[in-house]
Parts: structure tokens; sequence; C-alpha cells
């Protein structure tokens, strides 16, 4: 189970599970930071910042885009947008990534 975020690392679970609901994480552990101010969240995000490696193939929604290549996905991520395809196709609609102009 992966519980930093590469992508977004501020989205992380380990950063989200300890924070306050009233901050924007999931107030699941007794006594986590009540803000992303706290000394402990600093820290903890620092760390998740550190230990993500930056993806060598990396497109605008933070995905390897490998599979668009025909290569095999990297980053754990790329089956999304896949799927929202898929979706689209079943209902008709314009994929939410789409550039408009």
């Amino acid at each position: 189970m992966r519980r930093a975020n590469a992508a977004q690392p501020d989205e992380s679970r380990i950063l989200k599970a300890p924070l306050a609901v009233g901050a924007g994480g999931w107030g699941q552990v007794p006594d986590g930071w009540e803000s992303t101010e706290d000394a402990g969240y600093r820290k903890m995000a620092g760390l998740v910042a550190a230990s993500i490696q930056p993806l060598r193939y990396r497109d605008i929604n933070g995905t390897c885009a490998r599979l668009q290549k025909g290569d095999k996905c990297v980053c754990g991520s790329c089956w999304v947008r896949d799927a929202e395809a898929a979706y689209r196709k079943t209902v008709g609609g314009v994929s939410a990534t789409a550039k408009t102009e």
C-alpha cells in the first residue's frame, strides 16, 4: 500500500490520516495534528517530499504516461486515464482532462 502520493505529496495518506478534519485531513489518529502548521506535520511533510523520487517520465496529470506509449507503467496511476476514457465512452462525455480552447 502506498502511503506517499508522488503526484500530490500533500494528499499522501501518511499526512491526511493524522491531520484534523477541520484542517483538511481525515482525523483518524487520536492526538494527531491540528493543522498543517503543526511541527510534526511539517516534519512528516518534509520526509514525504524527500522520499519521493521524481519520475523519469511524467505527463501533466502526474502519471508516467508510459502506457500510452505501449510501455509498462512505473507510477501505478496510469490505469485512471484508461478507466476514465472507458467511462466517458459509455456516457458519451468528454474527458475531464481534455484541453478546451
